[in-house]
C-alpha cells in the first residue's frame, strides 16, 4: 500500500491475521476512517486486513504526496493523531474483549457491530454467511462453540438461523447479551 485511504462511504471490517491463517476482529470502520496511517508514519508493511462490509467509497492520497506536502500541516497531522489514538483505544478494547469476554458477549457484540436495526428493530436484521468458521475465528473461538452459542440464542428466541441466514429476532435481548461491547 502506498496510499492513505479515507473511507467516505460504507463500512469496513478490520482484522489482524497470523501465518496460520487465523484472524482476529479488531474493529469496524465507518466514514471518515483512515486506512494506512500506521504504514505511512512508521514506514512498515501493511499491519491489518480490511474487508468491505457493504459498498464503500474511498479517497486516496499517495504517501509521496503526503510526505512532500502534508506532514508539516498541523491540521493534517492532528487528524492523523486523532485517528491513531482512536485505533489504539479500539485495539485495546478488542484485546480486552477477546481475552476476557464470553463467546456469547463477543458474538452478540459482533452482530450488533455488523448490523443495525434500521427504522424498526422489531423486524429483525439478517446476516447471510457461508462462513460460520470465519466468524468463529474472528471471535477467537471454534465453529462448534459458536454453533452452540447460536443454538442457545435460538432457544431463547433472540436469534433465528435458517441455512446461511442469521436473523436477530429480539434486538433488545441481543443488546443485553452484548453487554455493551462494540467492535467500533
Amino acid at each position: 500500500m502506498n496510499s492513505l485511504l479515507f473511507l467516505v462511504q460504507g463500512k469496513i471490517k478490520v482484522t489482524s491475521c497470523i501465518e496460520t491463517g487465523k484472524s482476529l476482529l479488531l474493529r469496524f470502520g465507518h466514514p471518515f476512517s483512515i486506512i494506512g496511517d500506521i504504514e505511512l508514519i512508521r514506514s512498515v508493511p501493511v499491519q491489518s486486513q480490511i474487508e468491505a462490509v457493504n459498498e464503500c467509497l474511498f479517497i486516496g492520497l499517495s504517501f509521496d504526496y503526503i510526505k512532500q506536502h502534508e506532514m508539516t500541516n498541523a491540521r493534517f497531522t492532528s487528524t492523523l493523531l486523532d485517528h491513531l489514538s482512536y485505533k489504539l483505544q479500539t485495539c485495546t478494547t478488542a484485546s480486552r474483549v477477546n481475552l476476557l469476554a464470553s463467546v456469547e458477549n463477543r458474538f452478540a457484540s459482533y452482530l450488533m457491530s455488523t448490523m443495525s436495526p434500521g427504522s424498526s428493530p422489531s423486524f429483525g436484521m439478517e446476516l447471510k454467511t457461508d462462513h460460520i468458521g470465519e466468524i468463529a475465528s474472528l471471535l477467537g473461538t471454534t465453529h462448534r462453540h459458536l454453533n452452540r452459542v447460536m443454538h442457545a440464542f435460538a432457544q431463547q428466541g433472540i436469534l433465528g438461523r435458517d441455512g446461511k441466514t442469521i436473523r436477530i429476532l429480539d434486538w433488545n435481548a441481543m443488546e443485553t447479551a452484548s453487554n455493551g461491547i462494540r467492535y467500533e
